[in-house]
Parts: C-alpha cells; structure tokens; sequence
C-alpha cells in the first residue's frame, strides 16, 4: 500500500491539504532557485539555500525543519487506514509556509526597507552651515544629503559631513565659519564624487534588498567606506530620488 500523499495534498482536506500543496510548491521553488535536482531533500534544500546567502531561509531554518518534520508525518501516515491526516497543521503555520515561499517568489527591494524620500533629512546649498551642524549633531548624524530641487522632483548634487571640513582645510583654506557661512562655500568638496574617505551609490527602485546586503558586506572600494546607498527610478544619480539606505537600515 502506498502511504505517500505528498502529491496533490492526498485525499484529505483542510489544513492538511493546503499545507502540503504550500510545502510542495516551496520545496519545487527551492529547487528552481538553487538549480537542484529533484532527488535533493528538504533539509539539503533548506542548508544548500542558507550556504547561499537566502537570509529569509536562514531566518526561519528551525521552523522550516519543523515544518519537514509534520510533513513527512502527513504524508507518509502509517495509520493512512484508520486516521487520514494524522495532523492537522495549525492555520498560523500554513501562513507562515505561505509567507516564505511568497518572499522567495517576490524578495523585497530596497525600496522596501528604505528611509522614503519624503521622510529624509536633508540640506540645500543655500542653508545655513551652522544650522546644518546643529541639525546632525542633535540627530546623530554622520552626514546629510544635499537636495536640489528640479522640475521632477528632488536630485542629490552632493553630500555635507565632517570629511568635507576636513578636506577644506587640508587644501590649505581657511575654514569660514561664522552667522553667515552657506553650504555652498564648500561646493568644490561636497560633490559626490568629492569625498576623501566614503563614496556613494545608487541603485534603481527595483534592486533586491539582498543585493544592497552584498553591497555594504564589501563596503570597502579603494579604501574608501559606502557611507550611503541612494535609491532612483533606474539608478541614475540625475532622475530625483525616491529613498536612501545606510548600512543601520540593512542591519536593524
């Protein structure tokens, strides 16, 4: 007699069903991802996916080897006769199956766990030096992004932090600083492009979230630190910005 009702849920209903047609379909993605062959097991699928940087497995590896665990008892039921399903999965575990294979077929973008643009802290060339530093002094702030304002929106032309008074002064200037010192005196050091020790990217909105992870993990470039990832329609520092990630917001 043949005890399996892996395929197509068997013939019980309910939550037993669903939650093997959702393992099913997980356990055909993993493979798909990880280009497995079919003979490859849950739990090989499960470690072959953490080894390879998948974090919303390896957030979940203890519940999902739980979730192996009920499913072979389902499906391979040696009291198929008298009791058909053995379990009945929880609704809340066949949501959480759900959620894992959704976030597996559809990974977040950066966009998803970005500073928004409208909630972003900024500077313009005009503002003054003194209110810029009291701004990221009260707010902890390491540097500020500096906005200008375009027919399509708001561009990032630069970024202000401690390194662009640094390099001032190294170039043999005397630092202006008084009631009426604009960001703009330092135009020549807050491009870009202009900072000694960070450098800045951008990605277009559609950047998997993953990616922005590998990213800050090799931070390092001429050894110069990413100190910010700015996000745009297609990843042109040109089109008006649509958020912006620093590598608090990857780890928290």
């Amino acid at each position: 007699m043949n005890n399996d009702n892996e395929q197509n849920g068997g013939a019980f209903s309910g939550t037993a069903k669903e939650f093997i047609e959702v393992y099913n379909e997980l356990t055909y993605t993993l493979r798909k991802e990880l280009q497995l062959e079919e003979y490859v097991d849950f739990n090989r699928l499960v470690s072959d996916a953490i080894h390879r940087g998948m974090k919303i497995i390896a957030k979940n590896e203890v519940d999902l080897k739980i979730m192996n665990e009920l499913r072979n008892s389902i499906a391979h039921n040696p009291f198929m006769d008298e009791i058909d399903p053995i379990a009945e999965p929880h609704p809340a575990m066949v949501e959480k199956l759900k959620s894992i294979l959704e976030e597996i077929k559809h990974p977040p973008t950066a966009l998803d766990y970005c500073i928004k643009a409208d909630a972003i802290k900024y500077a313009t060339p005009s503002d003054n030096l003194n209110d810029i530093l009291k701004i990221m002094n009260e707010n902890l702030f390491s540097w500020i992004p500096i906005l200008e304002t375009t027919q399509s929106g708001k561009v990032v032309i630069g970024v202000f932090s401690a390194d662009v008074l640094f390099a001032y002064v190294s170039s043999g200037k005397m630092l202006p600083i008084d009631e009426g010192t604009r960001l703009a005196a330092f135009k020549d050091f807050i491009g870009i492009d202009a900072h000694p020790n960070e450098y800045f990217e951008f990605i277009s909105l559609q950047t998997p979230f993953e990616d922005v992870q590998r990213m800050f993990r090799h931070s390092i470039n001429d050894n110069k630190r990413l100190a910010v990832i700015f996000i745009t329609q297609g990843g042109n520092p040109n089109e008006p910005i649509l958020g912006m990630l620093t590598n608090w917001d990857v780890i928290k």
